[in-house]
């Protein structure tokens, strides 16, 4: 999991040199500030973009998920949410795995909270169980837009 912001992309550039990261980021920073709801294709089905609204809710009615095949690249662009992390490999299943996503009970012991404002990216791999859309003091509604990028684009 990366945590940071577009204004500190720098920190990320040896990471980011693969040209599909590089297409991603690229899209993201060139994103218009009004840009409408829905799916987006940045390269092909496996390089795509989802902007949703939507008002964080209580922690309890948030649950966990991973994912097998795409990475998720997390960006808000209004509002403020939490997504707390976790790696999946503490977390037991919470029903079967459909569509690229498998949920989890939340764990027992401890998780890390993100705090997602605007401008702030989130990088959750394969092994990052997340759990986004957890309203915060102060956070009334949110736009944010989520880029997946499938692993096979990263083979090269």
């Amino acid at each position: 999991m990366l945590h940071g912001s577009l204004t500190e992309l720098g920190t990320y550039t040896p990471f980011l040199r693969h040209p599909t990261w590089e297409m991603a980021m690229a899209w993201l920073r060139a994103l218009p500030p009004g840009i409408a709801l829905g799916s987006y294709q940045i390269h092909g089905p496996k390089l795509t973009a989802t902007v949703q609204a939507y008002d964080p809710m209580s922690r309890e009615l948030c649950r966990f998920e991973s994912h097998v095949d795409h990475i998720d690249i997390q960006y808000t662009i209004t509002g403020t949410e939490g997504i707390e992390w976790c790696p999946r490999t503490e977390l037991v299943a919470d029903g079967g795995f459909a569509n690229d996503v498998q949920f989890w009970q939340p764990p027992d012991g401890p998780v890390t909270t993100l705090v997602q404002s605007p401008g702030r990216f989130a990088i959750f791999f394969p092994e990052d169980a997340h759990r986004p859309k957890v309203r915060l003091e102060g956070s009334l509604h949110v736009k944010k837009l989520v880029i997946k990028i499938h692993r096979d684009l990263l083979v090269s």
